[in-house]
């Protein structure tokens, strides 16, 4: 409960490398990224040594960065957070191991400190500005509303949009504000990201945990639709580039914790069949193309709108 005795204020980026670290602050970490502050009502002695209340409070404006082998953070954290599964395959274990020997061989290249500098010396020419999106009513009307979480995850996905507009403030326009007018570029330079990123977050999932519910539907068209499948033939499907046996184990029970697959154990083994579509659960936004024909020219659009 360190952050709170802190006091003043923090920016930038909290980085907590492992999510077990962060355990016992679940609660600070989720109000400081919800309200921006972090507060705790504490006793002190005063000069004369009586007892005083004392409220201690500490500013946030930081992003939380954090790492995890787990299927899944503490599920109110989570909706608050963008999720990045890491490939579990043995195709990108190959490449790393490949890397790691290229590093002790010393034929790394060095790292390229003037594209580094060029991308700071971009950065600093930003200025803080308000961004605008003038087509939100269109993935809003669009955007699932399922799910009470959506009302987040859609907020992350205007996020992106915004975050995109910033990075490109110098070539967008403006309105009569000095607002910076997000382009329908900003949203399909992000597209690939909210259906990669956000619509796995959406049920938690990562690409791997896809791959091994289709190990699991096709395996159970094989035998008849809803028929139960043996985790051990899961495993043996997925043996190569899917996962490992240790992966098949943490994502088959993270899809029936969700209510996707249902589990059972029979005869010692256990076995999984599918309860849930969980190929109609992408996120159904308009194509770019489609904003393309109705936003051609972003300030006529945002005009438009205040109409």
């Amino acid at each position: 409960h360190a952050l709170e005795y802190r006091g003043g204020r923090i920016d930038g980026v909290v980085v907590i490398d492992e999510a077990e670290g962060q355990q016992d602050a679940e609660y600070q970490l989720r109000i400081a990224m919800s309200e921006g502050r972090v507060s705790r009502l504490t006793v002190n002695r005063g000069e004369e040594g009586q007892l005083q209340a004392q409220e201690l409070e500490v500013q946030v404006s930081a992003s939380n960065i954090t790492t995890t082998t787990a299927a899944a953070l503490h599920a109110e954290n989570q909706t608050r957070l963008l999720d990045l599964h890491v490939d579990d395959g043995s195709g990108l274990t190959r490449q790393i191991l490949e890397a790691t020997a290229a590093k002790a061989a010393g034929e790394m290249r060095p790292h390229p400190t003037a594209l580094l500098d060029t991308w700071r010396a971009a950065i600093s020419l930003l200025e803080p500005v308000n961004v605008v999106i003038p087509y939100a009513h269109d993935i809003a009307d669009s955007f699932p509303d399922e799910l009470v979480r959506a009302r987040r995850d859609f907020k992350k996905v205007l996020a992106l949009i915004e975050a995109c507009t910033f990075l490109h403030q110098i070539t967008r326009e403006r309105d009569a504000q000095a607002r910076v007018v997000a382009s329908v570029e900003d949203y399909a330079s992000v597209y690939p990201l909210i259906q990669a990123v956000i619509g796995p977050s959406m049920t938690g999932l990562s690409d791997t945990a896809r791959e091994i519910y289709g190990l699991v539907k096709t395996l159970s068209a094989q035998k008849g639709m809803g028929e139960w499948v043996r985790r051990i033939d899961i495993e043996r499907a997925a043996r190569g580039d899917v996962a490992s046996r240790v992966t098949v184990h943490r994502w088959t029970k993270r899809l029936a914790e969700l209510g996707i697959l249902e589990a059972r154990k029979e005869g010692g083994a256990w076995e999984y069949r599918i309860v849930r579509d969980l190929d109609s659960e992408a996120i159904p936004l308009p194509q770019p193309e489609d904003l393309r024909a109705s936003y051609e020219d972003p300030d006529d659009a945002y005009e438009a709108q205040d109409q």
